[in-house]
């Protein structure tokens, strides 16, 4: 009964840790064609680039400690399309992993 927990979590440990892997192989996917892409005309809307976020990060001053927090993104369609592909594309190959497993 044990063992068959462990398995579980084991897998759910897999497919998370190959989704994150993933996740980060299409950012910077999107991001190559993005910046490859915005010289090209009817491709430009690829390179598209949304800044999001605190530019000069807020300082919280405690005399023992200071923190500065702040965030900031940046959008374009092509990492979004990739980041998408990409996490499709592990989902599958983890499905197709797991039936061959059974077989």
């Amino acid at each position: 009964m044990n063992s068959e927990k462990s398995a579980k979590k084991v897998k759910k440990l897999k497919k998370g840790a190959m989704n994150v892997i993933f996740a980060v192989a299409g950012a910077i996917i999107g991001e190559v064609v993005a910046f490859i892409s915005k010289n090209v005309s009817f491709l430009s809307w690829l390179g598209y680039k949304v800044n999001l976020g605190i530019t000069s990060p807020i300082e919280i001053n405690l005399i023992i400690v200071k923190f500065n927090l702040g965030f900031y993104f940046v959008f374009c369609p092509a990492l979004v399309i990739f980041i998408i592909l990409a996490l499709a594309f592990g989902n599958i190959m983890f499905i197709r992993q797991s039936q061959n497993k059974n077989q």
